[in-house]
């Protein structure tokens, strides 16, 4: 068994608001069942890559290598051959993350960052910021966005910076190469292909649901009922054991994740008085509205409330701490503010339901 356990810290370990963020924004929906595909054609010279973990295929030219697979949210990561072949090479790589309520929505923040980029004077430049329709010529099955930025870099001239971006299956998957200005246009020309090659499949979320509503952490043998219309999504960093998401709100999803450490007494008390100064500290804007330790479902339970924002957001973190069995834990909702009332409610009673299953005999299966 993976371990992916973090420091318990006497039962102050604390993740980074920043995580919190990045997973609320770069966090995908459930598993949809794996629809009818077409076989994937495999043009003379190319070959293909299959990131099942991450729910995507493509092919790709012979000459490039895969140099990294399956880590964190990166699907997969290439490197490009260069001339001549000691120079810095191009990249390519796809990570998937929460899809927004559309591309449209994401097009018109790229064109802000573009704009607030200009008027800084920046360094990086936004060349072109569109959205490819399927078609004859492309033979793209889905729409993606396709975004081009020039970067200017002392002593080695002009990078450029190629995206592509697809929704499928709740989620968005973002094709990027990063390229020299001599191997722009002809690896330009193979990267498209390769991104609208594409096929999609469920992503692998480590969770399964079982009787009663509950969802089970297949790994780790814990799990909880979700609030209504919430799904387990893929997790995408190990630190995470599950990772669940609620209603979608143009870049941001409400979302549940659940962290462990090492079974040990934790110190209520302290933590009580401790926490919230340490929760300021750790982000200035932090108010804690609430830490207080309260006796549910048979455990003694850390329940704190903070609120924070991130850019044009406003958040409302509701969170647990207990000892169970075998490990403790952290159970995190994040919220956008403008919800947390009507579902503080739906919260409470999925994180009261949490609880940890017997692990299978051997020859059994979940």
């Amino acid at each position: 068994m993976t371990n992916h356990l973090g420091k318990s810290n006497a039962g102050a370990r604390i993740i980074s608001f920043a995580l919190m963020i990045l997973l609320a924004i770069s966090s995908g929906r459930a598993d949809e069942k794996k629809a009818g595909q077409p076989k994937q054609q495999i043009p003379h010279g190319y070959q293909k890559l299959d990131a099942r973990r991450h729910g995507v295929t493509v092919v790709y030219p012979k000459g490039w290598s895969v140099v990294g697979m399956g880590r964190g949210d990166r699907a997969f990561a290439l490197s490009l051959p260069t001339d001549p072949p000691e120079t810095r090479g191009p990249i390519v790589d796809c990570v998937i993350g929460v899809a927004p309520t559309s591309l449209e929505e994401y097009r018109k923040r790229i064109a802000t960052q573009g704009e607030r980029a200009a008027k800084d004077n920046k360094p990086r430049h936004l060349i072109s910021n569109e959205i490819v329709q399927p078609n004859e010529k492309n033979k793209l099955k889905l729409p993606q966005l396709e975004v081009n930025w020039s970067h200017k870099r002392p002593f080695v001239g002009p990078w450029f910076e190629v995206k592509r971006y697809t929704i499928k299956n709740g989620q968005i998957y973002t094709f990027t190469l990063l390229v020299d200005e001599p191997h722009y246009e002809a690896y330009r020309v193979e990267f498209r292909k390769m991104a609208e090659s594409a096929q999609y499949g469920p992503v692998e979320t480590g969770v399964v649901q079982v009787q009663d509503g509950y969802w089970l952490q297949r790994e780790f043998h814990f799990g909880l009922k979700l609030p209504k219309d919430w799904t387990p999504s893929f997790r995408v960093t190990d630190e995470v054991l599950f990772l669940a998401t609620g209603a979608t709100k143009e870049v941001f999803s409400d979302n549940l994740l659940i962290t462990a450490s090492q079974r040990e007494e934790i110190p209520f008390a302290k933590l009580q008085k401790e926490l919230p100064e340490q929760l300021k500290r750790a982000r200035k804007n932090a108010k804690v509205l609430r830490c207080e330790t309260r006796e549910i479902s048979g455990r003694k339970v850390l329940e704190t409330v903070i609120e924070i924002s991130q850019g044009p957001f406003n958040f409302t973190i509701f969170e647990q701490r207990f000892q169970g069995d075998r490990l403790n834990y952290e159970v995190r909702f994040t919220v956008l503010r403008e919800n947390f009332k009507k579902l503080e409610e739906k919260l409470k009673a999925s994180a009261a339901s949490f609880r940890e299953f017997p692990r299978p005999g051997k020859g059994e299966s979940i």
